[in-house]
């Protein structure tokens, strides 16, 4: 079922929000707000002139403008123009698999979640850079939904923008980010120790 995995990370989040943050933490009662009105808006839909969306996805949009504004101008131009090419990828991906789904060679939403950490790792790679990483991506399956929608609604054919199923491919690029950021972590503290433990070898020889 589509929008389970969604359902999955945002309970998960919600629960490290309210019962594992510190009762002092900042994001403690701003996150589990936010986690909790993204459940609640998860069914529901709005139609505008023909077009549909998800409420969920409007809000995790809302969300990350409120993240970039305090980022310079530089920043925000780069990460829109970051956002900007992964919206276009996205969008072919999802056209390109409607109209010949016979050239997908894995299930459709590990292609989609590979592709795009490969291309944000390719804009954002370092790891301090994670936050930026994640709002790229956000940003650029929206911008990627809209291009998707409009194309669909210029040909007639019925499509919600930022379904479930784009719910579940965030939500998995997201887990499978935060993996990737770990991974990183561990490989820089692993080799800050050896720099470290050679350093201290070189000092004892001499």
């Amino acid at each position: 079922m589509d929008g389970l995995y969604f359902l999955w990370v945002m309970w998960a989040g919600w629960i490290f929000t309210t019962f594992l943050l510190d009762k002092n933490h900042y994001w403690r009662l701003r996150g589990s707000a936010a986690v909790l009105i993204l459940i609640i808006s998860f069914p529901f839909g709005i139609s505008l002139s023909g077009i549909q969306t998800g409420v969920a996805t409007v809000l995790i949009f809302l969300y990350s403008m409120v993240f970039i504004k305090d980022f310079s101008l530089s920043e925000k131009l780069y990460l829109f123009l970051a956002s900007f090419i992964i919206g276009v990828s996205y969008s072919s991906l999802v056209l390109l698999s409607f109209y010949d789904p016979i050239i997908l060679i894995a299930d459709k939403k590990i292609m989609v979640t590979a592709i795009l950490l490969v291309l944000s790792l390719l804009l954002y790679g370092e790891r301090k850079l994670f936050i930026k990483r994640m709002l790229a991506i956000i940003i650029g399956m929206v911008t990627g939904e809209c291009l998707t929608g409009a194309v669909f609604l210029q040909n007639k054919i019925p499509y919600q923008i930022g379904g479930h199923f784009f719910l579940d491919v965030l939500s998995v690029i997201v887990i499978t980010g935060l993996a990737l950021n770990l991974l990183q972590f561990l490989t820089y503290a692993q080799s800050t120790i050896v720099k470290s433990a050679l350093k201290k070898g070189e000092v004892k020889n001499i």
